[in-house]
């Protein structure tokens, strides 16, 4: 798990798309992430979330990033759930520190 936490956090320092660190401060790039979770990342989960253990999703690289931040206040975020979903979004199927595009990288380190 801490690889894995390791490997996730140099892949949001680094991020290629956007200025290094631009998901750290408060601007542009992490407004957008933050939108995009809220309003994109967060209802879908909570839609299959309700589906059962069978479906596996994984965000994109920024929306990766607010979700885990906002699971790192468990009490918000079971406050926030449950004010706009009625339940918490459970985190079934996903491994926290992997992102979109992140399960090839996986696969290619391993035979490298």
């Amino acid at each position: 798990c801490a690889v894995r936490l390791r490997r996730f956090l140099r892949r949001v320092h680094m991020w290629e798309e956007v200025e290094r660190g631009a998901l750290y401060y408060p601007g542009a790039t992490l407004s957008a992430a933050v939108r995009r979770y809220s309003r994109v990342w967060l209802p879908l989960l909570a839609r299959f979330g309700e589906a059962g253990p069978d479906v596996s999703l994984a965000p994109p690289l920024d929306v990766a990033w607010v979700w885990h931040l906002h699971r790192l206040d468990p009490k918000a975020y079971a406050r926030d759930c449950k004010a706009a979903f009625g339940f918490v979004v459970p985190q079934t199927g996903y491994n926290p520190f992997t992102a979109a595009g992140e399960v090839g990288v996986e696969e290619a380190e391993k035979h490298t």
